[in-house]
């Protein structure tokens, strides 16, 4: 009777450890599965990368001929889509305004009912890739042409810059009267090369390529040719180096134009 009670008191004891050994492993589980979750969350793209912007493009069009697309989305998840389509001598401009929704690391369009334009792209960094009407990533020999890249480059946009070096001539400039300004918020550049101030509308693609509109100018009469030297040069430009303290703007595969130093204001 004492062998029994003894067997069964073991039995007991072992019968509690194994039940709480696997409500142990399945809070466990659940930890490491909550766990897993929150990590995929906070490290989603919606959370981890800087989205909000202007994103623009050449993609691949079927039925045309050249398809520009620009799209913009805000922090407060509304977009303006632009399309601008050339077919033979037939030209288009589509704009469409709406909210969108986050899917995973996708983004939804919403209010596009037109299956021949796209409404989900994939959040990368610095840039979105258009996928297809399932939001998969389309693949196929164009697959690395679904992308827009994102405008703009912080390093170089919303400081002043001091003229330091036109074509090659050193430029005592002063901050206030030899500078360029790229105002991110209005897509303008401000500049002064000591007489007038100018005006370029601009947008930088890629962080490094840059592309001016012809520019503005009050009409003060200047004392030399620094100005117009000025105004021919950056009207060649379409590129830009920099290292945060200095910024050079040039012809893709040519000397720099224009040469610039970082105002600590």
């Amino acid at each position: 009777m004492g062998m029994t009670n003894f067997s069964f008191k073991v039995f007991s004891i072992f019968t509690t450890l194994f039940i709480g050994l696997s409500m142990y492993s399945c809070q466990n589980a659940k930890s490491d599965s909550s766990s897993q979750a929150q990590f995929e969350a906070e490290h989603s793209a919606k959370n981890s990368l800087d989205w909000s912007g202007k994103y623009s493009g050449e993609l691949p069009c079927e039925g045309c001929d050249h398809l520009s697309t620009e799209l913009s989305i805000t922090d407060s998840q509304s977009y303006v889509l632009v399309l601008s389509k050339l077919s033979g001598e037939e030209k288009s401009l589509d704009t469409m305004v709406g909210k969108f929704e986050w899917q995973g690391n996708n983004i939804q369009l919403l209010g596009i009912n037109d299956p021949a334009i796209a409404a989900m792209y994939k959040v990368e960094e610095n840039r979105l890739r258009q996928l297809d009407s399932k939001g998969q990533k389309i693949e196929g020999a164009q697959a690395d042409q679904y992308l827009l890249a994102k405008e703009g480059n912080l390093a170089v946009e919303d400081k002043r810059w001091r003229l330091v070096e036109l074509n090659g001539k050193p430029i005592d400039g002063k901050a206030d009267r030899h500078y360029l300004i790229f105002h991110s918020h209005l897509g303008r550049i401000e500049a002064k090369a000591d007489c007038n101030i100018l005006g370029f509308m601009y947008k930088i693609r890629n962080n490094d390529q840059v592309l001016l509109q012809q520019g503005f100018s009050t009409m003060m009469a200047c004392p030399d040719d620094t100005e117009q030297d000025f105004v021919a040069a950056i009207n060649q430009i379409d590129q830009l180096t920099t290292d945060g303290q200095t910024l050079s703007l040039q012809k893709s595969g040519a000397n720099p134009n224009l040469k610039f130093e970082l105002v600590q204001e």
